[in-house]
């Protein structure tokens, strides 16, 4: 088991997880930012990793309880909760 695994073993997440929730905020950041509004959001997404826009699309509602549009738009109430919390939803 590696160091990194073996550090998350005691959190309410894996490794693995906690890196796709970085992922996921990371973009949520970016389709914030207004010097970034040229680019799409598959484009941010894939940039932060993703390689499937559908996937990426399930994983953010998920996260946030809104679409990746809905946040673009500035129309989202989507959680912002941290990953320590996501495990509870």
């Amino acid at each position: 088991m590696s160091t990194l695994h073996r550090a998350f073993a005691g959190e309410p997440c894996s490794l693995s997880e906690w890196i796709w929730a970085q992922r996921l905020d990371a973009v949520r950041t970016d389709l914030c930012a207004p010097s970034l509004r040229h680019r799409t959001i598959s484009d941010l997404a894939f940039s932060w990793g993703f390689v499937d826009a559908s996937h990426f699309s399930r994983a953010f509602k998920a996260r946030f309880g809104c679409t990746a549009r809905d946040v673009r738009l500035g129309q989202a109430g989507g959680s912002t909760t941290n990953w320590r919390n996501d495990r509870s939803r």
